[in-house]
């Protein structure tokens, strides 16, 4: 037998193999993937399946387990490395410490009913494709670095950590920086050979960076840490041993918020409605079932296949804030499937004043930010070859609460009224962006003193609240 082979297990029933069992091997089938079914005949099957697995297959995957047989199924999977696919009739029991187990190892991954459609396509793409060769970097992390020489071995230094056995590239894209940013570069490639490579390069800004970045990137999948911020190493280094064998085309994580005065990092749980190890197709993303109820695809979430990334030919624009916008809209161009983990891999930073995201430089900045916010409108008038679903996910867990943050750094200018509406008008031409009414200056200056007088963490809240 081929090592390409899925070894599908199934429990029979009364001699004949379940009907969605059955079903599920032609679609395989019809697919292109190889398929050999194991009948799971009672407590006795579990050495024989062992025996089964001296010669080796490329995925398992089983079918009709209840509570009980999960318990088999962990027992008889505990020193097995082959990914595993697990269709539950049923949710399993909460109290069921196999499937709990199961949750938290990224060899399994869970399938619901509702789930089965889009199955058969992804399993085939899934397990026909090579996995990473010997010595190639699974994951390329690009670090866009300006004048950050005093974080840069923070930064850095948390994904050197994570020590995947070369799993990870390293590529510090120095900026046109004028402090030492440079030379703390070089010295880390130094230290790290084969693991940190440097591109010096004049200014280009983030979008600029990130654009290098992705033109030299060795690895197979991709993912930008800023040099402000950091990784959990462990989650890290989970993420690498499981992209050897991954493709799908856009891998989601948590992140957490590290904020001034607060002893922890703050989880954000975006992910939170997806099963952990879940696969799925982007344009379920925002379906108020199968998908996420908020904005998921952000920089600190999302790692792309770098193949999908180039093919899209995105490009972001040079020496402009807010391009991280781009990224993981018009990035989203060649993605089709998505896996999400659960792992609390990145540490976002927060609470610097020179940040794109603090007040002053919204407000500093705000003709950048209404420019990338037209230029990714103008874009989604062209992708008519995008499906509905995602592009609902864009316009509506993207473009629109970006639309409305807009507005609300627009009512702390002068001339607030007269620049909404210009705002209004020029946003007239994409109508699939749907703005508040216009709020009246009384109201506007009340949600002011409320930014000034309610804790962050409350103002967050609200704004999530009233995001569609």
């Amino acid at each position: 037998m081929a090592s390409g082979v899925t070894l599908f297990i199934v429990p029979t029933v009364g001699g004949a193999l379940p009907e969605v069992a059955r079903r599920q091997v032609g679609d395989w089938r019809t697919s292109g993937l190889e398929v050999e079914v194991f009948e799971w005949l009672g407590p006795g099957s579990s050495s024989a399946l062992t025996a089964r697995l001296a010669r080796p297959v490329a995925h398992l995957a089983f079918s009709g387990f209840d509570d009980e047989r999960l318990e088999a199924l962990d027992r008889a999977t505990a020193n097995w490395s082959t990914p595993v696919t697990v269709f539950f009739e049923r949710p399993p029991s909460p109290r069921s410490l196999a499937a709990n187990r199961m949750r938290e190892d990224s060899r399994f991954v869970g399938v619901g009913p509702s789930e089965r459609g889009a199955e058969a396509t992804l399993l085939a793409r899934q397990w026909t494709r090579p996995a990473a060769t010997q010595g190639e970097p699974v994951l390329t992390v690009a670090v866009p670095a300006f004048n950050a020489g005093a974080l840069l071995e923070r930064s850095v230094g948390s994904l050197l950590t994570a020590d995947a056995s070369g799993a990870i590239e390293v590529l510090i894209v120095d900026d046109g920086s004028t402090d030492d940013t440079g030379a703390r570069a070089d010295a880390l490639a130094a230290s790290f050979p084969g693991v940190v490579r440097v591109i010096h390069q004049p200014n280009a800004g983030h979008g600029g960076a990130i654009n290098t970045a992705l033109a030299h990137a060795k690895g197979r999948f991709f993912r930008v840490l800023d040099a402000d911020d950091r990784v959990e190493p462990l989650a890290l280094r989970r993420l690498a041993t499981s992209l050897r064998h991954e493709t799908v085309d856009l891998v989601l994580t948590e992140y957490a918020e590290v904020r001034p005065g607060e002893p922890l990092p703050r989880r954000i749980d975006l992910l939170g409605q997806l099963p952990h190890g879940a696969i799925g197709r982007v344009d379920t993303l925002a379906d108020p079932q199968l998908g996420v109820s908020s904005w998921a695809v952000i920089l600190a979430t999302s790692t792309f296949r770098t193949a999908a990334l180039r093919d899209s030919g995105l490009r972001l624009t040079e020496k402009s804030p807010y391009v991280d916008l781009e990224y993981v809209v018009l990035g989203l161009e060649r993605i089709e499937t998505y896996r999400a983990w659960h792992d609390e891999l990145y540490r976002y930073t927060l609470g610097a004043d020179g940040q794109s995201v603090s007040e002053a430089s919204y407000r500093r900045n705000v003709g950048q930010h209404e420019a990338v916010l037209l230029r990714l409108c103008a874009e989604m008038t062209q992708r008519t070859h995008w499906s509905a679903g995602k592009r609902r996910y864009v316009i509506e867990r993207v473009l629109v609460p970006i639309a409305r943050r807009h507005l609300e750094v627009l009512e702390g200018l002068d001339s607030p009224d007269a620049r909404m509406l210009a705002f209004r008008r020029r946003m007239a031409d994409y109508a699939f962006v749907t703005l508040p009414p216009f709020v009246p200056a009384w109201k506007r200056q009340a949600r002011a003193l409320a930014r000034r007088v309610l804790p962050q963490r409350l103002r967050d809240a609200l704004r999530r609240w009233r995001e569609p």
